[in-house]
């Protein structure tokens, strides 16, 4: 969030603007656990429910259509009524919280300015991300999500579905067996990051790998049953950070 309101292009100048905050006392920096590669998946700031809620109040006092932050305090699936007949005005909020069992993604789509998506503890149905388009989407974070039929059944090629997704973090989820092969037809990747997953055991076929000519980081760590990796992973001239740790079955 922070990279993104402030044009930051290293998250490191993000996290140091949190610590600025930290030492104010307007947020909590909470480190979960520490990497040795530049990685901060698991550094969280906990603001102060006062702050949160004059953001919020501030944000509610804009038009709708002017938002840039859109927050939706949803019961179970009750979404608003204007948001579920598809009369909602085009929103250009770049950061949308939702607070619900979430299943119905086609409600994203709405929000065409939104380029970072972060889902927690959610099943992901088969046609989430290749049914729809996220025309702007750089980001997609998941954490604790049955994944494993997201990329199944597809109507559109991903490519077309996220055309400019740049990084994808996905970390404990409890039915990834293989990495969807669909996901290294996505070449603007330069981040995926896929951690603790311990079910994950294979790879795609090594030429898939080869496709992504632009990646930059590859981080399998803690996922103790993947057996090997492809060995066109020695081609990607971009890599610079390729993390195994805790790949305790992994042979090459």
């Amino acid at each position: 969030m922070w990279m993104e309101l402030y044009k930051l292009d290293e998250e490191a100048y993000a996290v140091a603007k949190i610590q600025e905050l930290s030492n104010m006392n307007l947020v909590d920096l909470v480190v979960t656990r520490n990497y040795l590669s530049s990685c901060y998946n698991h550094h969280f700031a906990m603001q102060h429910d006062l702050l949160r809620k004059l953001a919020i109040h501030q944000s509610d006092l804009e038009p709708l259509e002017q938002r840039k932050r859109q927050v939706l305090e949803i019961c179970a699936n009750n979404v608003p009524d204007w948001w579920m007949e598809q009369k909602q005005p085009s929103i250009s909020s770049r950061l949308l919280s939702i607070s619900t069992e979430f299943s119905n993604f086609s409600l994203l789509t709405s929000v065409p300015n939104l380029k970072r998506i972060r889902l927690e503890q959610v099943s992901i149905p088969s046609f989430a991300f290749t049914n729809m388009k996220f025309e702007n989407l750089q980001k997609l974070s998941l954490f604790t999500c049955n994944i494993g039929q997201a990329f199944s059944t597809s109507t559109i090629q991903v490519s077309e579905a996220l055309p400019k997704l740049e990084e994808i973090n996905i970390d404990y989820s409890n039915d990834l067996i293989e990495l969807p092969a669909e996901i290294f037809y996505l070449i603007k990747l330069k981040k995926i990051s896929i951690t603790n997953c311990h079910k994950l055991i294979a790879l795609p076929r090594p030429r898939e790998i080869g496709k992504l000519v632009n990646l930059e980081i590859l981080r399998l760590s803690s996922c103790i049953k993947l057996l090997e990796l492809p060995y066109t992973i020695g081609g990607l001239h971009k890599l610079r950070i390729l993390d195994i740790s805790e790949c305790l079955e992994t042979e090459r």
